[in-house]
Formats: C-alpha cells, structure tokens, sequence
C-alpha cells in the first residue's frame, strides 16, 4: 500500500505507522473473538448458557467490545 502525503509525494513514514496500527487493531479484534469463544466454551462447560452481550475493555487500548 501506497500512501501519499498532501503534496502527493509517496511517505513511507506514515505507510509504515498506518500498516502497524492496521495490524494491531486486527490482532485485537482476534483476541476478542477468540476471548469470547472460550468463554461461552467454557460457560457451557459449567452447564451455562450466555444469554446476553458481555462487554469487554482492552486492557492496553481501552477499547470496549459489547
């Protein structure tokens, strides 16, 4: 991915900064499916069921997933 700066010139600096921060809110997301799946794995397990949203907050980030 190219990106280019507001005099049209490609910057590397800021394609570099836009991929990581791309690949970290992916792998965020990730965490919090895969957080989420464990937990209903796990409620099952004890003979539970989730019947409602479980919010959730990044510990890094402090996003809120619902």
């Amino acid at each position: 991915m190219e990106y280019r700066n507001s005099e049209g010139y490609i910057d590397i600096t800021a394609s570099i900064a836009i991929q990581q921060m791309a690949k970290t809110e992916c792998g965020i997301e990730r965490e919090y499916r895969d957080t989420l799946w464990l937990i209903r794995k796990i409620a099952g397990l004890a003979g539970f069921e989730i019947v409602g949203r479980v919010p959730l907050r990044h510990k890094g980030t402090g996003r809120v997933f619902r």
